[in-house]
């Protein structure tokens, strides 16, 4: 729905839905490539999967691993489950009550913490960090401060919180539009890795 808000289209919806799908799945396979060479089977968790834009194409290139999807959006769940038939897991609002089974290789975050107020954004990132294995890898996305329109600039602690985004039965309070430095991210993965 948000694809066809912005394009008026709906062949031009369909195509950039599936088109920035595949990107995600090719950007999530090179990731993935890094942990490949041990030849075992992973434990993957998409996060905040959404509807399962790369899971669609991952459930067919990944056999062998164990796919788990995350989302706050039960539909999109209720989807993942019967479409895809992949387990999925419910999140919270709160990262100290999420509590999946088990540990992780590889978990892929496209599209949360670019939507992150600060405390939030530190308490997932945390909690994601938590639930790695001990070679683990975590991938995230995040918006920089190039992507700010007018000439606005990020505030001195690096981070630019906005209360609006693209879902809006989410509440604006845990989910809305940020922006970040690299030295904020930098910081945040340092404070995650104490």
């Amino acid at each position: 729905l948000h694809s066809l808000g912005e394009h008026r289209d709906a062949g031009a919806a369909v195509s950039q839905y599936f088109g920035v799908g595949l990107q995600q799945y090719h950007a999530l396979a090179q990731a993935l490539s890094v942990l490949r060479p041990q030849a075992r089977p992973l434990r993957i968790l998409d996060f905040a999967c959404g509807f399962g834009r790369a899971l669609r194409f991952l459930t067919f290139t990944a056999p062998g691993h164990t796919l788990h999807a995350s989302e706050i959006q039960a539909e999109a769940l209720d989807f993942i489950r019967d479409s895809l038939g992949i387990e999925t897991i419910l999140s919270t609002p709160d990262p100290v009550d999420f509590s999946p089974p088990g540990k992780y290789d590889f978990i892929w975050v496209v599209s949360l913490f670019s939507h992150l107020p600060d405390t939030l954004f530190s308490g997932w990132l945390q909690r994601l960090a938590d639930l790695l294995t001990d070679e683990g890898l975590l991938c995230f996305s995040v918006r920089g401060a190039s992507q700010l329109a007018g000439g606005r600039e990020l505030p001195a602690d690096g981070i630019l919180y906005e209360r609006a985004s693209e879902i809006s039965p989410l509440d604006a309070d845990i989910y809305g539009t940020a922006y970040v430095s690299d030295d904020y991210v930098a910081q945040k993965i340092r404070s995650a890795g104490e």
